[in-house]
């Protein structure tokens, strides 16, 4: 199948804010991240269509990061294609900097509302922000 980051950020965050309001908060987080993850990987490869292959992957190993690591990977990239309008969205500060892919095996015991509503909030305010920029300068 051909990777659609675009598709799969709506995807993500509309089934993390079905589980968030269910309290199924470990699965919630998890999908938080990643819809965060591709909302930048989508705007990545909208204003830099070559880092993508015919079928819609990553083609540089230092891209294809989680987004504990791409939200600083996203703002250098930014700011080497001097985009200021898309970087005023993203902070200096990573609010998934503690958020890791490999929780998806924690117990779920170990996810807690407060912990989870950091994610569901960034998402919910920088990412979509992000997302509503790029769509109004037809980049999604």
């Amino acid at each position: 199948m051909k990777t659609d980051f675009k598709n799969a950020y709506d995807r993500h965050q509309k089934d993390a804010e079905i589980l968030f309001d269910k309290k199924r908060y470990a699965n919630a987080d998890q999908l938080y991240g990643l819809a965060a993850e591709c909302a930048l990987k989508a705007v990545m490869i909208r204003l830099d269509p070559a880092l993508a292959n015919q079928n819609g992957d990553l083609v540089d190993k230092n891209d294809r990061k989680h987004i504990d690591k791409l939200w600083g990977h996203f703002r250098l990239f930014l700011n080497g294609r001097n985009a200021p309008s898309y970087l005023a969205h993203i902070s200096n500060s990573n609010p998934f900097s503690t958020w890791q892919i490999d929780d998806r095996y924690a117990n779920q015991k170990s996810f807690i509302k407060n912990n989870v509503q950091h994610h569901k909030q960034a998402v919910d305010s920088a990412i979509a922000n992000l997302v509503a920029h790029a769509r109004s300068q037809g980049e999604l």
